[in-house]
């Protein structure tokens, strides 16, 4: 994923990696590599997912911080920026198992749907 520019405090760019990833998991016990439902994330998670895609550019960058930065348009800016047509399995919901995480980032479409009400 090629990291998007957002306009938050300053201009930001919005990247996830492997160490953000572990980072969000380190504060939330959640792995986004298992998957998630936006609409299931409370504030602290959202605060948490977006601080995790930001600290590969600004590591001194805490939660409390982000929290600060983000309002409902900036979230709506940035979980588009996160939630990309790449980001999203195109067979979320047809797993065997009966989860509907999928394998790219575990985004599904209803996650997208969520978003837009954020």
């Amino acid at each position: 994923m090629e990291p998007v520019t957002i306009q938050l405090d300053k201009e930001r760019h919005i990247k996830m990696t492997l160490g953000g990833m572990y980072a969000f998991k380190q504060k939330t016990g959640k792995s986004l590599l298992k998957g998630f439902n936006v609409a299931d994330l409370d504030e602290g998670n959202l605060i948490a997912l977006v601080w995790s895609c930001l600290i590969w550019e600004d590591p001194t960058l805490t939660l409390e911080a982000c929290g600060f930065m983000l309002d409902t348009e900036a979230v709506n800016a940035v979980t588009s920026a996160i939630i990309t047509p790449e980001n999203i399995s195109p067979n979320a919901g047809s797993r065997p198992n009966g989860s509907t995480s999928g394998p790219s980032g575990g985004m599904t479409s209803d996650s997208v749907k969520a978003t837009s009400g954020v």
